[in-house]
């Protein structure tokens, strides 16, 4: 049985959370042993209470205490940075929030610097990294494309397909970093269950030029796309579902391997 490896993390949100898990099928030797980590999303303030217990000594609880207007304008970063990939610029921040002046903009991002939360570079117009008291163990996070099917074609065509979302993952709890060209995709149907990959669960896909036996892979077969194990009998390869009720299928002609799977992502209700 292929070996699933598991992350335990926790995320700072806003006013809510949920529960998800992270399983990492390792596409080497095969064991029977099986661990499972939750994700679980907590309120920031819980995170850094948490955080300043800790850390008494050194950081006072008012000093991380943000106004109203502080608080928005840090959200706005956040949200900006999720959606475009880099920080707002002043003017940016100065439209959004209809600050009169730049220099009202410059004084919220001080406080905002003061506090821990932000760090300002010297030069350049976007200069704004999130910091924070998770700063120094956070990892690089990567914003793949979601698509909800997945295109009938070799995997550079997955350039010109239109996604339908963004998954937006740390390297960290991915296992690995990611490539140029990796994406993400919804798996519908159950032919991959009793490899622990269900129906609705998202699994980051990396293209690979050299694709092994015994690999979860997505495959273009006979101008049909599919996500099954990739099996190789004396010279022939085929693929395999991990669900009995689920045939075999052998390439009439063509068998194009789109990419690997390296990491499954299960939201719980």
């Amino acid at each position: 049985m292929e070996t699933i490896a598991a992350i335990a993390s926790t995320r700072a949100h806003h006013n809510h959370f949920s529960r998800f898990f992270i399983f990492r099928p390792l596409l080497a030797e095969y064991t029977s042993d099986t661990h499972f980590g939750l994700f679980r999303r907590a309120p920031l303030n819980r995170v850094l209470g948490s955080w300043l217990t800790r850390h008494s000594n050194t950081v006072s609880l008012y000093s991380i205490m943000l106004t109203e207007r502080q608080r928005s304008i840090f959200d706005f970063i956040l949200e900006f940075r999720r959606r475009h990939g880099c920080s707002p610029s002043i003017p940016e921040i100065q439209k959004a929030f209809s600050i009169r002046s730049p220099n009202g903009v410059a004084g919220h991002l001080l406080a905002l610097e003061t506090k821990g939360l932000i760090k300002r570079a010297q030069r350049g117009s976007r200069q704004i990294d999130v910091t924070g008291p998770l700063d120094a163990v956070r990892s690089t996070s990567f914003d793949l494309p979601l698509f909800g099917r997945i295109p009938a074609g070799p995997p550079e065509t997955f350039a010109e397909a239109k996604p339908e979302g963004c998954v937006t993952v740390d390297e960290a709890s991915l296992g690995f970093r990611p490539k140029e060209g990796c994406y993400a995709l919804k798996v519908r149907g159950d032919s991959m269950k009793d490899a622990g990959i269900l129906d609705g669960d998202l699994v980051v896909v990396q293209p690979t030029p050299s694709p092994r036996a015994g690999q979860i892979v997505v495959a273009l077969i006979d101008g049909e796309s599919t996500l099954k194990r990739l099996v190789r009998v004396k010279g022939k390869w085929f693929l395999k579902a991990e669900n009995p009720d689920y045939p075999e299928l052998y390439p009439r002609s063509d068998l194009v391997i789109q990419g690997a799977v390296r990491t499954v992502i299960r939201k719980l209700d």
